[in-house]
């Protein structure tokens, strides 16, 4: 179907045809849209800033100061089929199909794994600020320290057991990797309470015994930040066999608990603080950084992907239904079917206007 459509009066340019060599003013034409009749076209509007150049789907048939004639390929709903049916469009309908669920849930996975750190990062902070309680109101024999309590300061008055002190191995301090003090702390009521003194460096051999400051002997107050029990699957650590005497890899109440003579708290706690205090003392665990890491902006990354996925898909078809029509109005010069003068009524113009009043065709191709 070619159809002649009347330039827009706003505003001319200097452009050439780039297939006829026609020079002089030429319409420009921007973006705005122009109707055609629904009796003689299969499409309803035309973009006409698809007029100039063959790079964007269009065949240009002459551009003059008044007219410019534009070849509109035909989108027959077979036609259409064919090109979404093919066997590459096929391979790519079924990529988009694996890779947009995909990049939703990968989104998805993030975002939560972003809820927990934060969830986790906003307990701490608020468990940190907490006043010291009794170490009685918040842990019991028996009873690991609830998740909710982590890091809650507890104050507890007793005589350490430096008999059954333990090291724990592979940890890190401010000045590199080393080993937790472990000392338990009798209370007044005869039960034990597990206190991470601090973090001593590493001895020379794996064999040998760090020098470790010695806790003070009579009565301490000590506070703490309350911790659950250890374990290899929410340490990361794995258990291992052939180590030191009164050396372990994890801090496992349980454990620890049933080699001594007394009752056990449930958890332990890193001391933040004792009176009297040791000099010289080991280096107190340090406060947690609260960091949420990078998932959030991960998952705001994948769902960008899925967006540019949907996109790409339909510029691609977009694409290949305009390649198909055009070439199926082009005939073996590369010229159109429509007849000598390229016109199917006899080279007769279909006219059309453009949308809204304000811009309007002169009717003489001025």
């Amino acid at each position: 179907m070619r159809l002649t459509l009347t330039r827009c009066r706003r505003s001319v340019t200097g452009l050439a045809c780039g297939v006829c060599g026609q020079g002089g003013s030429a319409a420009r034409f921007g973006r705005e849209r122009w109707r055609i009749p629904r009796s003689s076209a299969r499409w309803q509007t035309v973009p006409l800033l698809t007029v100039f150049g063959h790079g964007l789907g269009r065949r240009v048939g002459g551009i003059g100061w008044g007219r410019v004639r534009v070849v509109v390929g035909s989108h027959s709903l077979g036609g259409v089929l064919r090109v979404l049916l093919s066997p590459r469009m096929l391979a790519f309908h079924a990529l988009v199909l694996l890779v947009v669920p995909s990049f939703i849930m990968l989104g998805q996975w993030q975002f939560h794994r972003w809820e927990g750190k934060a969830a986790a990062a906003d307990l701490a902070e608020a468990n940190l600020d907490s006043a010291p309680v009794p170490v009685a109101e918040l842990m019991a024999p028996g009873d690991d320290v609830a998740r909710a309590d982590r890091w809650k300061q507890v104050t507890a008055t007793g005589r350490y057991d430096t008999d059954h002190e333990l090291l724990v191995r592979n940890r890190d301090g401010e000045n590199g990797v080393g080993l937790y003090v472990l000392t338990p702390l009798v209370t007044a009521d005869g039960t034990g309470l597990l206190v991470n003194r601090g973090w001593v460096p590493q001895p020379p051999t794996a064999t040998s015994r760090p020098d470790v400051p010695p806790a003070p002997t009579g009565e301490v107050t000590v506070t703490g930040r309350a911790q659950f029990s250890e374990s290899e699957a929410n340490t990361g650590i794995r258990e291992r066999g052939g180590l030191p005497e009164s050396q372990i890899m994890v801090i496992d109440v349980g454990r620890i608990a049933g080699a001594l003579d007394y009752p056990v708290y449930g958890g332990f706690v890193e001391l933040t603080g004792q009176d009297p205090e040791s000099d010289p003392a080991p280096e107190m665990v340090p406060v947690p950084e609260v960091d949420t890491g990078m998932h959030l902006s991960y998952a705001v990354q994948w769902w960008v992907f899925t967006v540019v996925a949907v996109v790409g898909w339909v510029f691609l078809v977009r694409r290949e239904i305009q390649d198909a029509a055009g070439g199926s109005d082009s005939g073996p010069d590369g010229g159109s079917d429509d007849g000598p003068d390229g016109d199917p009524s006899g080279g007769a113009p279909v006219s059309a206007s453009p949308v809204g009043a304000a811009h309007g065709s002169d009717g003489g191709g001025r």
